[in-house]
């Protein structure tokens, strides 16, 4: 079986166990937040191009 490793906001859960290891609160809350962290970034960038494409 392979290893499918995924990256959320430059961070993959071998990070995100550190972290939660480290006392920065549990696995799921660390997913939680970087989730959100790049929905936003995301989503910023989103607008930003819609806003370049109403520009021209």
């Amino acid at each position: 079986m392979r290893k499918i490793e995924i990256e959320i906001d430059e961070r993959t859960l071998d990070t995100f166990r550190r972290l939660s290891r480290a006392g920065y609160g549990s696995v799921e809350e660390l997913t939680q937040r970087a989730v959100a962290n790049f929905a936003v970034k995301f989503g910023a960038l989103a607008l930003q191009m819609t806003s370049e494409d109403c520009d021209q």
